[in-house]
């Protein structure tokens, strides 16, 4: 035989049906800071992937532009720059996030072009390839800002 609900377990049900629909479905706006640490979080693990790569490929004997390298750290950087897309961006700063997200995309971008430069056939095309790198990487660290802390400008 089942008791009937008593008023404080009807209003525990009602509560927890809304939380998880967030009260209309509507996602909560993170404060900066908020977006900052979430951001810092996934900066510091992209960093740690980094620093992984580069201490593996210098081991092997590697150098930074080596095709392996590149297209590792260009991997690493895309699935950060993935997660920190899926980011619920605080009001007030989406273009600015938004531009910081596509400059990391254009550096991972040419790192693969830099990867696929056809070695010694062309050495003032791949030279200018790898200058350019340097540019883009550069770009997205100065966009990135208060976004991520000192983890984003030091990952890419």
């Amino acid at each position: 035989m089942r008791r009937p609900a008593t008023g404080a377990a009807l209003v525990t049900v009602a509560l927890a049906s809304l939380a998880g629909t967030g009260c209309g479905g509507a996602k909560h706006q993170p404060s900066h800071a908020q977006f900052s640490a979430r951001a810092e979080g996934i900066c510091a693990a992209e960093g740690r992937k980094l620093g992984y790569i580069r201490s593996r490929a210098q081991a092997r004997g590697l150098g930074a532009r080596a095709p392996t390298v590149l297209r590792k750290e260009a991997a690493a950087s895309r699935t950060a720059t993935e997660a920190l897309e899926a980011l619920t961006r605080p009001g007030g700063d989406g273009r600015e996030i938004k531009r910081w997200l596509t400059a990391r995309t254009v550096a991972a971008t040419i790192a693969i072009d830099l990867a696929e430069a056809p070695g010694g056939e062309d050495a003032a095309a791949v030279a200018a390839v790898g200058a350019e790198l340097q540019r883009a990487r550069a770009r997205s660290r100065s966009l990135s800002g208060t976004f991520g802390g000192r983890a984003c400008d030091a990952a890419v």
